[in-house]
């Protein structure tokens, strides 16, 4: 009997070109896939809910895969932590309908990039080491301004579909705890490199290189000014909501 079980993942991104399977390189989906295949003894086509770029995290990337394998979901998840290198840990395994998708069922995506001031020995290829001074009242104020529907063709790959560069940004979160400040956006979809260029872009609102009209002109489009992005090491994809 085919079944469909549904995969959260957490990994840590450094060492990774990324999420989806490649030609050359070590991927997070060619890992999970390999390790699947070797426990189960079949053919396995997992299904990301989301493509990380190289070198961004997970807390809890969501993925399936059909199987006709008859091991239980407990048996699946201590099995793979047990195959998976030390960067990926799967947190949680169930069974679910037949048609559930991770990738096209996706209500919303949440993701979060970390700031920190000065530098850590620790959290250096965890979070973006900044040494200057940010004006954080007008980063949040930039941030708050890309509620709601946009045009994001500006902070997206140039690959990406002309015609779908629209996006609506559900919430906004701008928090600070100590030297660590964190952006959080929830989306119905991201572009590519999107959350990372927007937080470069914000740093230079909060460095002084960029004001908060000419932020805004970038949003509607009618700007020339180049977009700043951020480092992939900063970067977490935190949730999938269905």
């Amino acid at each position: 009997m085919l079944r469909n079980i549904k995969l959260v993942i957490e990994y840590e991104g450094t060492n990774f070109l990324g999420w989806q399977i490649q030609k050359k390189g070590r991927t997070v989906q060619g890992e999970l896939q390999n390790a699947l295949e070797k426990l189960l003894k079949e053919k396995i086509n997992l299904i990301g809910a989301g493509r990380t770029d190289s070198g961004v995290h997970a807390l809890a990337q969501v993925a399936n895969f059909k199987t006709h394998n008859k091991l239980g979901v407990d048996q699946i998840l201590r099995a793979l932590n047990n195959l998976l290198p030390k960067d990926i840990v799967l947190k949680k395994a169930r069974e679910v309908a037949l048609n559930f998708n991770a990738r096209f069922q996706a209500k919303s995506r949440v993701y979060r990039y970390r700031i920190f001031w000065g530098k850590s020995a620790i959290l250096r290829k965890l979070v973006w080491e900044i040494f200057q001074p940010l004006d954080l009242k007008k980063m949040k104020q930039g941030l708050k301004m890309i509620e709601g529907w946009h045009s994001f063709s500006k902070f997206g790959m140039k690959s990406d579909d002309p015609h779908n560069h629209r996006c609506e940004i559900y919430r906004t979160k701008f928090q600070e705890n100590g030297n660590e400040i964190n952006l959080e956006i929830e989306a119905n979809r991201f572009l590519r490199g999107m959350v990372r260029s927007l937080t470069g872009t914000l740093v230079e609102i909060g460095r002084g290189n960029l004001g908060i009209k000419e932020f805004a002109e970038m949003l509607r489009n009618q700007s020339r000014k180049a977009v700043k992005k951020a480092p992939a090491c900063g970067l977490y994809l935190v949730k999938i909501k269905y």
